[in-house]
């Protein structure tokens, strides 16, 4: 096996790793998001921000702003999910505000450290599933270059 065969499986493979620690992470986040104390909240503006794209499509993004009290403070925030995104296109945008009209009354988590972290959604969303998948890809390409090298050195 060449210098170059090494390196290049190493890298694929820790890369593989590394797809597989965020997709950990992202897991990680969301269960422990389900833990955060819940506290009753008022939606108080649910749009859609349209943005052009560099493709000349557009970009869709649902905006959930809510109000909530926590230990007697108030706060307001935006995060309605952890990272707040969405996958589709406008369709999926109006999904998420139809979902959160103005006025309801909402569950927040509220993260008991830091109130100024809370989330309406604690479930995974599919895009959450990408890093699992690129993960899986790249340790496919390292198990192939290891039955590569294996048939180069037995060739039989």
């Amino acid at each position: 096996m060449t210098t170059e065969d090494k390196i290049f499986l190493t890298s694929v493979f820790a890369v593989s790793l590394a797809c597989f620690y965020l997709s950990f992470l992202i897991r990680h986040r969301t269960i422990v998001a389900r833990k955060w104390f819940q506290v009753k909240g008022r939606i108080v503006e649910s749009t859609i921000r349209s943005s052009p794209t560099s493709k000349g499509g557009r970009v869709y993004e649902p905006i959930i702003m809510y109000e909530f009290q926590f230990e007697g403070q108030r706060f307001r925030s935006s995060h309605w999910r952890l990272g707040n995104y969405t996958f589709g296109g406008e369709s999926s945008a109006i999904e998420v505000t139809s979902r959160y009209p103005a006025g309801t009354l909402v569950t927040v988590y509220v993260n008991p450290s830091n109130p100024t972290m809370s989330l309406l959604e604690t479930d995974n969303s599919s895009l959450s599933l990408v890093p699992i998948g690129f993960g899986l890809f790249f340790f496919a390409i390292f198990l192939l270059g290891i039955v590569v090298f294996c048939l180069k050195l037995h060739p039989n």
